[in-house]
Parts: structure tokens; C-alpha cells; sequence
């Protein structure tokens, strides 16, 4: 819950970026704090704004599902429709070579192939 204050004859200082004086319902990002006396504050109505230098991102939330999930490949669904091929990073040792990764690999593009319908 908000709660609601009102501070009377406060000094307040702003540093903004993209205007010389707040503009009146304006909304401004930023953050609001109370001076210290090392700052050379000697009352402790005296505050400072710093307007954030990021402008406020918008998220684009973009998404690829996974349609197919493999050992070797994974297949991913773009916005566009499009299919999009990952390869899993193998764990190559003496029982499993990067010959054998290719190998295996191949056996599941043919299979992803059938299940999908791609010829």
C-alpha cells in the first residue's frame, strides 16, 4: 500500500536529460534521494533527482518454440514460420567421437524429416 506525504519547503535539485526544468505532468524515470551532510547538505529538506539515462526499453518478447527436441538437434519454430535447426553440443570422449556425432546427427535430420513432413 502507498502511502501518501507531503513535505513542505523542501530544496530539491533535478538532473534531468531531456529537459532544462520539470515539465508538469510529465512522468520522468529516475531516482529521488535525500542529500547527506557530506554533500555539503545542511538541513534535511534538501533532495536531489537523477533522471535514469536508459530510456525505458520495451520488451519485445519473441518467441521460438521448440517443435522437436533431439540428442543431437533441436528444431525451433519462428515468428514467420520458418524452421530454424540448433546443434546440442556433444560430449565427445573415446566412446563417443565427433564422427559419431555427425553420424547420429544425420540419422535425426532423417527422422525429423518423416516426423515433420519436409521432404
Amino acid at each position: 500500500m502507498l502511502k501518501k506525504n507531503r513535505l513542505l519547503c523542501i530544496d530539491l535539485q533535478t538532473l534531468l536529460q531531456s529537459d532544462p526544468l520539470p515539465v508538469a505532468g510529465k512522468p520522468y524515470l529516475g531516482i529521488l534521494r535525500c542529500k547527506t551532510p557530506s554533500e555539503g547538505c545542511l538541513y534535511a529538506n534538501e533532495f536531489v533527482f537523477v533522471e535514469d539515462s536508459h530510456k525505458k526499453k520495451v520488451k519485445t518478447l519473441r518467441r521460438t518454440p521448440i517443435i522437436y527436441s533431439g540428442n543431437c538437434i533441436n528444431v525451433h519454430r519462428c515468428s514467420d514460420g520458418t524452421l530454424r535447426l540448433d546443434f546440442n553440443r556433444p560430449r565427445l570422449d573415446s566412446d563417443f567421437s565427433f564422427r559419431d556425432f555427425c553420424m547420429a546427427a544425420a540419422q535425426e535430420l532423417l527422422t525429423i524429416s518423416r516426423l515433420l513432413g519436409e521432404e
